[in-house]
């Protein structure tokens, strides 16, 4: 059986959405091939950064040749029609709709694939009422981390509690200076607090003096790492206590999920796909927020420096809560069940 994975490649959740599938096809005993349009960076995953293909070039359609599920991250209409020409009439095409960047062109493309997955039920709610008008056009499955999970008990540096931030594009672009402010407050605020920010791409040139002189006034207590890669942020997480994931919108959650693998609980926003995912005082700390709608009807996070810094107070005045969640049982393996059980099925390959 042939499987190929057609995704932007870079440093971003998407990305890494898509190669839990595309790893999820190998230990499936497929045949994996994974193809990107556009530009492609370096350093994402030390397995696929070696094995993925561009589609420019003299064959830039040779990646489907022969597969029997085609998987899409990237709901191009002119790639889809092209491919078409290259492979079997029984090949089943299988779009994610990554919400949040889906402008009006691209929502109506969606009626050119015969199969959809959302990675939220409230997205595949949306896309079916607005763009399919009501009709039942979708379906969703909550995305795993692929990763073994482990437990922990306590905090990872005594004396201390130790924080990573998720900074993807979008959140550095629209919330940036949000989460900036509530670091510094909190590291101002708390001796015992640490941090890292681990983030997708630079900051803006306006946004570079101010983290020089944050890493400047609070030294070791303040790491910044840029595009570290799928291995190094799971030895990040592995490192936290906390895994603060600050986006006002969510694709498919899939941080959320390493970061519980790792052992790590989440501090993130009350949207979808998290609150579908995450149980608030489990295994997860949700931010209060006012909430807003993009043009499709699915809910954004309208957020306030106050609040994310009132969130981590807490939990650095009070170092049961992390053990309170530490103890309880966050059904990791049944997530992971349910996922590789989902896909195995809709492409037809023996379950384990």
């Amino acid at each position: 059986m042939n499987l190929a994975v057609f995704t932007p490649y870079r440093h971003s959740e998407v990305t890494a959405a898509a190669l839990r599938l595309a790893d999820l096809g190998l230990s499936s005993a497929m045949s994996v091939s994974l193809a990107a349009p556009g530009r492609i960076e370096r350093g994402v995953h030390p397995y696929w950064d070696k094995r993925v293909l561009t589609t420019k070039g003299s064959n830039p359609y040779l990646w489907a040749k022969g597969c029997e599920h085609i998987v899409w991250f990237d709901c191009q209409e002119n790639m889809l029609e092209k491919i078409k020409l290259v492979t079997n009439k029984k090949t089943r095409h299988w779009c994610i709709p990554i919400w949040h960047s889906l402008d009006r062109r691209l929502a109506a493309n969606l009626w050119l694939y015969p199969n959809r997955v959302c990675p939220s039920k409230h997205i595949s709610n949306i896309v079916n009422k607005k763009v399919f008008d009501g009709e039942d056009m979708s379906t969703w499955c909550h995305w795993d981390s692929g990763l073994n999970a482990v437990s922990r008990s306590g905090v990872v540096k005594k004396g201390f509690v130790r924080i990573y931030v998720h900074m993807d594009s979008s959140t550095i672009d629209e919330v940036g200076s949000l989460v900036l402010a509530s670091v510094r407050d909190s590291l101002d605020s708390f001796e015992n607090s640490e941090f890292t920010l681990d983030c997708d791409k630079s900051w803006p040139k306006q946004t570079r003096a101010l983290l020089k002189d944050m890493q400047l006034r609070y030294g070791a207590r303040l790491s910044i790492c840029y595009r570290s890669g799928l291995i190094r942020q799971s030895i990040l997480l592995h490192e936290h206590d906390w895994a603060l994931l600050p986006s006002p919108r969510v694709s498919s959650g899939i941080i959320a999920s390493r970061a519980l693998s790792c052992g790590t609980p989440v501090i993130c926003f009350d949207i979808p796909p998290y609150n579908e995912m995450l149980t608030n005082g489990k295994n997860a700390m949700f931010i209060d927020c006012d909430l807003g709608l993009n043009w499709l009807g699915a809910t954004v996070a309208l957020p306030s420096a106050f609040r994310i810094s009132h969130t981590m107070a807490v939990l650095f005045a009070d170092e049961k809560i992390l053990k309170k969640v530490q103890m309880a049982d966050w059904n990791l393996a049944h997530s992971s069940v349910a996922f590789a059980k989902f896909w195995q099925t809709l492409w037809e390959v023996s379950l384990d």
